[in-house]
């Protein structure tokens, strides 16, 4: 049997972030270490600018960025070989 998904939301240290929201829509918002984090991770969703999208590749985690469709592809992840990126959900199961 499948366990169930657990989403984990890490907010931006200066992020201002709706956590009610987020928590009555099933995420876990925790702001423990990256580190800690990635290790309980089998995906990384990440927006396109983020440093956390090289943190979750280098220890080999499955990393998919969010590209808005407004601005440029500023991931440092760009390039990379296993580098994947979504606009949309389905896009996800790509």
């Amino acid at each position: 049997m499948v366990a169930p998904a657990t989403f984990t939301f890490k907010p931006h240290k200066a992020a201002s972030v709706d956590v009610p929201w987020l928590r009555s829509r099933g995420f876990e918002v925790r702001d423990d270490d990256l580190a800690l984090l990635l290790g309980e991770c089998d995906l990384v969703l990440t927006g396109s600018l983020t440093s956390a999208a090289v943190d979750a590749y280098c220890v080999g985690k499955r990393v998919a960025s969010l590209l808005d469709g407004r601005t440029l592809n500023g991931s440092p992840l760009r390039g990379l070989p296993r580098a994947r990126y979504f606009a949309s959900v389905p896009q996800l199961g790509d």
